[in-house]
């Protein structure tokens, strides 16, 4: 039996909220990690800053003086991620 490969589930955090936060990105001071930290009080929440803007596959493709969405409150986000999953696993 062969053994079953995970794709990483891509969803996009769409939905834009007037509460969200805009910084801009420079790759000299700045990391989504530590932007997760300040906004979220979690730096392992940095995936869902890259969920929030597709256009980005990886935190190295985003150009210096580019304006960054971090989706918030976090509540929300993760409620709104949720409900994805759940309907891309059911449909």
């Amino acid at each position: 039996m062969k053994p079953k490969i995970k794709v990483p589930l891509f969803i996009n955090i769409g939905k834009n909220r007037d509460t969200d936060k805009y910084f801009l990105y420079n790759s000299n001071k700045t990391r989504l990690d530590r932007m997760a930290a300040d906004v979220y009080g979690d730096d392992s929440l940095y995936w869902i800053i890259l969920e929030a803007n597709p256009e980005y596959y990886i935190e190295f493709d985003i150009p210096n003086n580019t304006p960054i969405r971090i989706p918030y409150p976090l509540q929300e986000v993760l409620q709104e991620f949720q409900e994805k999953i759940i309907n891309n696993q059911l449909g």
